[in-house]
């Protein structure tokens, strides 16, 4: 069937298989958080090294291949880069289950970030190209919003099958892994992830920029963007609006270094403070993390629409600030009140917060990149968030465990103080950055976009 005569519900079903992908992908990325006890005492690792493995071996690939693997997808096709990535993350997966030690576990977790830097530069692109311009936004939104669906469900059937894997008798496992359940579950979730294959199979590609006219632009050669750190247009707006970037964009690395830090070390916090098993962190976290951050996401990005709609273009950034203001101290006291109960419920307070001013963040680059280099500048924040929150967050906790607090016991005292630290600085970060953008704002500045 050609593309052109596809029916009305066919752009929601490709919709709907990219947001399994999306799932797909956070299951695989987080099921090493559920396995930190079990990987940490096989290998012999300190946290540092889990932090490491959780952060930035997955990372370092997974955001700086962002733009060239887009590229890479415009001139090959997008299903077809999308559908090689997710074997190539599920076949590593699969094969953390086989490390023997640290080195060649970060070379698979690597391999992971690999793969799944394919998923959203591949996936936005197939969705803008079913989508009028006027329905993008609602599309687009459904996507990204499966990411906190994703943790949600990658925690409560991770720890559900972790929990079982755990259980069976000796004799029913594998042989070479009864000593080691953790390898099955990677193993497990590696195999089941190729399991979309077909699905991603049936969503068909389409070329061309839809405009809003409706028309098909093919870009020639001559008209491609050149390279992002040689280009002349990017390099003098980093000059000139410098200190805006650099506050907004060290603002929410140090923003993300909380939501990664959590997510990387609440199990183990849960495990070993409150002897919870991984099934019961998982369906409670998964619920107590999710809800609030769909919420928070949609409330944030709704509530800074309607600022707007009043005038109010510095709508974006005071929206961020209040998010920012109000994650610290519940990310500062979680992890250290002595019921599990209070410490669930403040998660579920740092959840919301978190995702509060995650789209505005978003909104807030494209308020200022001047349009020809918007898309450049929106990937230089995604590196810059991805290196610096999901990279150094759980790396940052691992080493306050190992060489401030000196226990894994009181792992919860390295989230509070990572929480506290990185709220704060994020916190005064987008409030001066704010004050630039307005300070600008107020001097018409040609480069704020209406």
């Amino acid at each position: 069937m050609k593309s052109g005569t596809r029916r009305p519900i066919y752009p929601w079903y490709v919709v709907a298989v990219l947001m399994l992908v999306y799932m797909i992908g956070f299951a695989d990325r987080q099921i090493l958080s559920l396995l930190v006890g079990p990987v940490k005492h096989s290998l012999g690792l300190i946290d540092t090294q889990i932090g490491v493995l959780q952060g930035f071996a997955f990372v370092m690939l997974f955001a700086l291949l962002g733009v060239p693997i887009g590229a890479i997808a415009d001139r090959y096709g997008r299903r077809r880069v999308l559908v090689a990535g997710l074997a190539i993350w599920c076949i590593f997966t699969a094969a953390c289950g086989m490390a023997n030690g640290f080195w060649s576990l970060f070379a698979f977790r690597v391999g992971v970030g690999l793969g799944e830097s394919t998923i959203s530069p591949c996936s936005l692109a197939l969705i803008c190209s079913y989508f009028p311009p006027q329905q993008r936004p609602l599309a687009v939104s459904i996507f990204v919003s499966s990411g906190s669906v994703g943790v949600g469900l990658a925690f409560t059937l991770g720890g559900q099958l972790v929990n079982n894997i755990a259980r069976l008798p000796i004799a029913l496992l594998p042989e070479g892994l009864a000593a080691d359940p953790w390898r099955v579950a990677f193993l497990f979730v590696g195999a089941a992830g190729l399991l979309a294959l077909p699905l991603l199979l049936t969503v068909g590609e389409r070329r061309g920029v839809s405009t809003d006219a409706g028309a098909s632009v093919s870009l020639e050669p001559s008209a491609r963007k050149p390279a992002l750190l040689r280009d002349p247009a990017l390099r003098r707006f980093l000059t000139s609006h410098g200190s805006l970037v650099a506050k907004h964009f060290g603002a929410f690395a140090a923003y993300a270094s909380i939501a990664y830090g959590v997510l990387a070390w609440a199990p183990a916090y849960f495990m070993r403070g409150f002897h919870w098993s991984p099934a019961r962190f998982g369906l409670v976290f998964g619920l107590v993390f999710s809800i609030p951050s769909v919420a928070g996401t949609i409330l944030g990005g709704w509530w800074s629409s309607r600022l707007r709609a009043r005038g109010r273009r510095d709508a974006n950034f005071l929206l961020m600030c209040w998010g920012l203001a109000g994650v610290g101290v519940p990310a500062a006291f979680a992890p250290i009140v002595p019921s599990p109960t209070w410490a669930m419920l403040l998660y579920g307070v740092v959840a919301f917060f978190l995702s509060f001013p995650t789209g505005c963040s978003v909104a807030a680059v494209q308020d200022y990149a001047p349009d020809e280099i918007r898309a450049r500048v929106t990937a230089l924040y995604y590196v810059a968030v991805g290196l610096g929150g999901a990279g150094f967050g759980p790396l940052l906790v691992g080493l306050l465990t190992d060489y401030v607090f000196r226990s894994e016991q009181l792992v919860g005292w390295s989230l509070a103080t990572a929480g506290a630290a990185c709220g704060l600085l994020s916190f005064f970060l987008v409030r001066s950055a704010m004050a630039d953008f307005r300070h600008r704002l107020l001097r018409n500045d040609s480069v704020l976009a209406e």
